[in-house]
């Protein structure tokens, strides 16, 4: 895995969404932080909904402490939702970026049939991690 490390620019997140579409990604999900309200995740989410595919069981960039009644090493979203990833759905997300990492632990991107992240963008941690 490839770690690329410094401050998240509008610039950078374009780049690298669209170059995960070019490596064949075809859908991005939010991950968002534990401390997240619903009504905050609503509100992001909403901004996205034309995109929206569905909830599915991908491989989360970053787990947890434990929170709750959930164990250590517990993703925030066992089945977060998924959005398809196009040209068109990362010129919506760019000039969200500040929301995004007010709100969003990493966005992270994945092909068709395959629940394991192509590039993740750690938002908090300023990385990008690429797969393959």
């Amino acid at each position: 895995m490839k770690t690329i490390k410094g401050q998240i620019t509008a610039s950078l997140f374009e780049s690298m969404l669209s170059s995960s579409v070019d490596k064949g990604a075809t859908r991005f999900a939010l991950w968002f932080y534990p401390s997240t309200t619903k009504n905050q995740r609503r509100r992001v989410i909403e901004r996205f909904r034309p995109y929206a595919l569905g909830r599915e069981e991908l491989e989360p960039v970053t787990l947890y402490f434990e929170t709750g009644d959930a164990p250590e090493g517990t993703p925030v979203e066992a089945m977060p939702l998924t959005f398809r990833l196009n040209a068109e759905s990362i010129n919506k997300l760019t000039p969200h970026l500040k929301r995004l990492i007010r709100t969003c632990d990493a966005v992270a991107t994945y092909a068709d049939n395959d629940n394991s992240f192509r590039c993740a963008i750690v938002l908090h941690e300023k990385t990008v991690h690429l797969k393959g």
